[in-house]
């Protein structure tokens, strides 16, 4: 059990990383040409779920806060949102982690992990 607990969350925490940081350069890149605006000025911005998820949590618990400032011209500013993006998607990921868990042996997972 504590197999599938660790690959779960290996996966789960590798595909957050993972999606930040193509979120980050599809981010830098979609918007080198003008200024990124904090999300609370401008919501319907073209960030993806987790991070609108995030924020609706944001709402009602207490997070820190994240894409909180403006973000200049050009590719390379924008690549320091990376940790932010990291951040906002392993928020997310921990929950989806824990209900994989939860519903993997109606799935079919073993308790063992193949090698």
């Amino acid at each position: 059990m504590r197999a599938r607990l660790v690959s779960i969350a290996v996966g789960v925490a590798s595909l957050a990383v993972f999606q930040a940081v193509v979120e980050t350069l599809l981010t830098a890149w979609l918007h080198r040409g003008v200024l990124l605006a904090p999300y609370r000025f401008f919501t319907v911005q073209s960030y993806d779920a987790f991070t609108k998820l995030y924020f609706a949590a944001y709402e009602h618990l207490t997070l820190p806060a994240v894409l909180d400032r403006f973000v200049g011209l050009g590719l390379v500013p924008k690549l320091a949102l990376t940790p932010e993006f990291v951040a906002v998607n392993l928020f997310v990921a921990v929950p989806v982690a824990g209900a994989l868990f939860v519903v993997s042996p109606l799935l079919g997972m073993g308790a063992t992990v193949d090698s």
